[in-house]
């Protein structure tokens, strides 16, 4: 909560002109646009998500749009408070299965997870855009 509220108002006090040398046009533009159609579910439903879902954005344009503060604390505090809740029922509940099978399976997940990058990497470097990429570094 303190690390939003904190953006937050360096956000609304530095305004649009701060928003804009953080983050890309095309970002903030969709982010206004999820607000203006939304409101406050713009800003509830990444709260409530896992990363990789990108949140600073949604709450750096809630201080640069000027969102009610008492709106924007109330939002961040019940978005979070179910999320971390649930992660922590599901902890309880399926924690030991968890962490058994992983301990089971970790050297197998692991293997599988550097392999499928590898082969991603491979297959980009063997397209089109990598032998490129790969021109334009040599270059």
């Amino acid at each position: 909560m303190l690390g939003c509220l904190l953006l937050y108002t360096i956000l609304q006090r530095g305004g649009l002109a701060v928003l804009h040398r953080r983050f890309r046009l095309q970002h903030i533009q969709k982010v206004e646009q999820a607000y203006a159609r939304f409101g406050i579910l713009a800003l509830a439903i990444p709260a409530l998500l896992p990363p990789p879902m990108p949140f600073k954005i949604f709450v750096a344009t809630a201080g640069a749009l000027q969102f009610p503060r008492r709106r924007f604390l109330i939002t961040i505090l019940l978005a979070r408070s179910v999320r971390y809740y649930t992660e922590g029922v599901l902890a309880v509940y399926y924690g030991r299965r968890v962490l058994q099978f992983l301990q089971d399976n970790g050297l197998m997940i692991v293997t599988a997870v550097f392999a499928v990058c590898l082969a991603a990497l491979a297959i980009y470097l063997l397209s089109n855009k990598g032998r490129a990429a790969v021109k334009s570094a040599k270059e």
